[in-house]
């Protein structure tokens, strides 16, 4: 059978958009070796060149082998509505999508996507209007969202969605070499969109790396977006348009490579979420192993109904599988990909991904996961070393599918079972035997429950203990016992209590409650989710302990901001409170109280707040005023309206939850820290500075009081408090604070923040109250060799750095970031900071091989910032450059991608003196003029290349006054060094100084 058309279109089309010399690759790797497709496309493609001419008007090859003059439509530099076209950016069956210009109200790109002329008929326009409602429906990060619609001046409708500047995810993932981890966290993102959809009733049905494209962020960190709902599908009781939308009887819809059984077998009205489940499994799979299931070429040579028998009843191999039979070559360039050798990415796959991947890609969609979230905990599972939901198949299972494979097979088997039948009596003598056998495993089983009554005895005692010990309770104790108590637990019963994992689920959870209040997160997470993981082990009938568990999981983990991990076990948790007959009113508000802190995270404070009122009406009804969880919902409430910068009405109630928990503890008990600190805040907020400081004093007391010198909540408020001494002018109360926290610190202040602050904040005040040598004495006493002799003193270290670099002591300043650098060779940041300072130091050929070594390290960055730091880095001087046409590159691509920034003053200044540096005196002196005075640091650098632009093209007379402007702006805006203080834009500081300095150096030789 000839291949199928759709296809040969859609890579013929693709083909048509790509430049003649690179054609010849993309065809070769979309034929994936097949001789008589290629030849076929190379046909076509010479046909339409030899056509040029032919016809005025462009024409495309549509969808059942026709040519069509391409109707008139929009193209770029028409305006539809306020938005200008720039260019064409994609093309699909019905649409066209634009790089567009929004003229008003913001200035801004954005994607336009419109229906194609001749295209909208009452059927493709109901289409269109549905994908429009669908986006318009989301409301989530990793999802492109719609930004406007309306309908062109022909009629023909339109809409406008964020601009989204990416690559598809597998390319992704392979150019920047993403670990198996890396790629994993991706795709627990992409789920979690999909997962949102769902919940808006909303099926993608084309799912497929194409249509998840990830850029990088600021940090460094890839951001997914799930974009193209297009053929998205409504669920019940869902309704995308008010239009007639009918999609033909028999329609293959969807990509067949990623398309799920129930698609490929045309039942589309019969189509729920788990199709896009499957389309996710297809994504892992090709994100795992760099191949899917079904070979593409196989699919392009197979007719139609081939295709759909091939997706509905052929068994994909397993990814480790695959991955096995992969050429050697091939195997290597996947496992480099992923940071692996071929052995160990193999072995990586195998287990708990294969089984993850093969649950996703069941054929019976009731044995593949029931939602993405669930996929997406599944492999959050895997990459925290946590047992996995998805299990091989079982024997049962793959017999029946054996049989419904092999009719005639089994035929035979019954034949041999009939034959199996007669050697049953030889079972008979060992009859009695396993009788024997039973009565010991009951008198086993006996024992064992008798010891599990007597350890669940003991774990109540242990757990009545440690709560007594609680500081909660034991007020004003010192916790030191405490914390030793709960380190000897953990180590006691680790691996003794195996046969009891219920109990030790218990202990584990009473363990995650006390290092949660003496302050020590860490430890509380992996306790609470260690009891977790043995609750889900022991047995459904635990699902009460382990939803208490999850409770108090996510409310650490939000608190910390890790909304990643804690949103899937929020989720978890909805699901697990509406599957009980018998529903825990009190527990269900936990959980809906946990989805409004997520939501309030997330930034969803609309729904946030929606939720907490729901919480706090039903508990202040069912518990009273006066139970601390009303307290506490009330309080979450008051916080929701705080980040929505609704003050006022955020101040009342959180004065009201300080008298409740007054009336409640008393004046003088440690949890009405909470409530005060709320209440600070909204006073700081509001402008009250004094109200506020009276509240963070009371705050500070209580912590004095009931914590120990080393928690973090006291330590932060002291630093707190030292911060708002130092703006009110009470000095000597503030550096007594930021010293009580530094020597209330732990042995190494490395990972500990309120120390870092407080180091910072003593050094920097010292500073500017003249006092630096005590400053120094501050530094000197943490950094001591000992201290310094490993990566740990680096927080410190690098803090150092940049007070003496400020400073203007570029000598000692320069060893610390030689140091930092010994540390963490791969930080880019420190090349930045001891760059300039050897050039501030006149240290030329120190600096001339560190620009050798910045260039080695610079693969290609995606983020403009570093592009920007490397290239500025090796274009300080003029006599560093050992490959000036790469730094180049990066200048251009930083100045390509950054307007709109506000860095771009610095950015067009990278840009000139990369032009002078190439000797295009023109074009640096053109763009330096451009930049403006809103940053005084790059006015000076643009003032000094153009004076040294105007030298070189001997126009003295204009040279010399743009240095003479140069340096009058220099002395005028600019810190002075003696200040001992150049600021944060130090580096920006020396580089102006430097080029001015170049600049006078061509006055001077213009003389001679």
């Amino acid at each position: 059978m000839d291949p199928s058309p759709d296809p040969i279109i859609e890579i013929f089309n693709e083909a048509l958009g790509l430049a003649s010399s690179e054609r010849a690759a993309f065809l070769e790797g979309a034929c994936g070796g097949d001789a008589v497709l290629l030849q076929r496309l190379l046909d076509l493609l010479r046909s339409h060149e030899g056509s040029e001419g032919f016809l005025d008007e462009p024409v495309l090859l549509l969808r059942g082998g026709d040519a069509r003059v391409a109707p008139i439509g929009e193209s770029a530099g028409d305006l539809v509505g306020r938005y200008k076209l720039i260019e064409q950016i994609g093309e699909g069956g019905c649409g066209v999508v634009f790089l567009a210009e929004q003229q008003e109200p913001v200035h801004r790109q954005v994607a336009l996507k419109v229906v194609k002329p001749g295209m909208d008929t009452r059927s493709v326009i109901a289409q269109f209007e549905s994908e429009r409602q669908a986006l318009a429906m989301m409301g989530h990060p990793h999802i492109a969202q719609v930004l406007d619609a309306g309908a062109t001046d022909a009629g023909r409708p339109y809409f406008v969605m964020e601009l989204v500047r990416g690559k598809k995810i597998t390319d992704y993932c392979d150019e920047h070499s993403l670990t198996l981890r890396g790629r994993l966290e991706l795709f627990v993102q992409v789920c979690h969109a999909v997962q949102h959809a769902h919940q808006k009733g909303i099926i993608h049905r084309d799912i497929k790396p194409s249509n998840i494209l990830v850029s990088t962020t600021g940090e460094g960190m890839p951001f997914p977006k799930v974009i193209d709902f297009g053929i998205a599908k409504a669920t019940a009781g869902q309704q995308l348009t008010d239009k007639t939308f009918f999609t033909a009887f028999e329609m293959l819809i969807g990509t067949p490579t990623y398309m799920s059984p129930e698609q490929a077998a045309l039942k589309s009205v019969d189509l729920d979420t788990r199709t896009d489940i499957y389309s996710l499994g297809v994504l892992l799979y090709q994100m795992l192993t760099g191949a899917v299931p079904f070979e593409v070429r196989e699919l392009f040579n197979a007719g139609l109904d081939e295709v759909r028998r091939d997706i509905l009843e052929k068994q994909p191999l397993r990814p480790s599988s695959r991955l096995k039979s992969l050429s050697t070559g091939d195997l290597e360039k996947v496992a480099e990909r992923r940071q692996l050798d071929p052995a160990r990415l193999s072995k990586s796959v195998r287990g708990d991904l294969d089984w993850i991947v093969m649950k996703a890609l069941e054929k019976d969609r009731s044995r593949r996961y029931p939602t993405a979230n669930a996929l997406a905990m599944d492999v959050l599972h895997h990459l925290a070393n946590e047992p996995v939901n998805a299990r091989p198949p079982s024997a049962a299972y793959q017999l029946g599918k054996l049989v419904a494979r092999n009719k005639v097979l089994a035929g035979s088997l019954g034949v041999i079972a009939v034959l199996l039948v007669s050697s049953l009596a030889v079972m008979a003598t060992l009859f009695a035997k396993e009788q024997e056998a039973r009565r010991r495993a009951d008198a086993e089983k006996r024992t064992a429950l008798t010891m599990a009554m007597k350890s669940k005895r003991v774990t109540k005692v242990l757990m009545d203990m440690l709560v007594s010990v609680s500081p909660g309770v034991a007020m004003g104790r010192d916790t030191t016992i405490l914390r030793e108590l709960l380190d000897k637990t953990d180590t006691r019963i680790t691996g003794t209590l195996d046969q009891h994992p219920e109990s030790e689920a218990e202990l584990r959870f009473a363990l995650g409650m006390g290092y949660r209040e003496i302050g020590d997160v860490e430890s509380a997470e992996r306790m609470l989710k260690r009891s977790a993981e043995l609750y889900r082990k022991v047995s459904p009938h635990l699902d009460r302990e382990l939803g208490t568990v999850l409770n108090r999981l996510v409310f650490l983990q939000l608190n910390q901001g890790k909304i990643v991990e804690a949103e899937p076990e929020v989720l978890f948790l909805q699901e697990l409170w509406r599957s009980w007959p018998d529903k825990e009113e009190q527990e269900v508000s936990k959980s809906l109280e946990a989805l409004a802190m997520l939501r309030w995270r997330q930034g969803q404070l609309g729904e946030a707040e929606d939720l907490m009122r729901r919480v706090h009406t039903w508990r202040r009804e069912h518990l009273g005023a006066t139970h601390q969880d009303s307290i506490t919902a009330m309080g979450n409430l008051a916080s929701i309206l705080y980040a929505g910068k609704r003050y006022a009405e955020a101040d009342p109630l959180f004065h009201q939850v300080l008298t409740e928990s007054e009336v409640k503890y008393g004046p003088d008990h440690p949890e009405l820290s909470g409530p005060i600190w709320n209440l600070f805040t909204v006073s700081i907020a509001s402008g009250k500075t004094a109200e506020a400081k009276s509240y963070l004093s009371r705050v500070v007391e209580l912590r004095r009081k009931y914590l120990e010198p080393s928690h973090p909540h006291r330590a932060d408020a002291i630093v707190r408090l030292g911060d708002m001494n130092v703006s009110t002018g009470d000095r000597a109360e503030a550096e007594a604070l930021y010293r009580e926290v530094i020597a209330s610190g732990r042995k190494d202040p490395d990972d500990y923040v309120p120390v870092l602050k407080a180091i910072e904040r003593l050094t920097s005040n010292l500073k500017q109250w003249g006092k630096l040598e005590e400053a120094d004495a501050v530094f000197s006493g943490i950094l001591t060799p000992a201290y310094c002799s490993s990566p740990r003193c680096v927080p410190v270290l690098k803090m150092r750095t940049e007070f003496l670099a400020r400073a203007g002591r570029w000598r000692e300043a320069a060893a610390d970031a030689a140091k930092l650098i010994e540390f963490q060779p791969e930080e880019h940041e420190y090349y930045h900071t001891l760059a300039p300072l050897l050039v501030a130091e006149g240290r030329n050929e120190d600096y001339r091989k560190l620009c050798a070594e910045i260039i080695r390290r610079c693969h290609e960055p995606t983020d403009i910032f570093i592009a920007d730091r490397m290239a500025k880095d090796c274009l300080i001087r003029p006599d560093a450059l050992p490959d000036l046409e790469r730094v180049a590159l990066f200048a251009d691509a930083v100045f390509r991608q950054g307007e709109g920034y506000d860095q771009w003053p610095l950015f067009q200044v990278l840009k000139a003196l990369s032009d002078w540096r190439q000797m295009k005196f023109a074009e640096a002196a053109a763009l330096a003029g451009k930049v403006d005075h809103s940053n005084p640091h790059a006015k000076v650098a643009a003032l000094a290349i153009q004076a040294m632009a105007a030298f070189r093209q001997n126009e003295g007379a204009r040279a010399r006054a743009y240095l003479a402007e140069g340096d009058a702006l220099f002395e005028a805006k600019l810190p002075k060094l003696a200040s001992a203080d150049l600021g944060q834009d130090w580096r920006d500081w020396i580089i102006a100084r430097e080029l001015l300095s170049e600049a006078r150096a061509l006055a001077e030789a213009g003389r001679e």
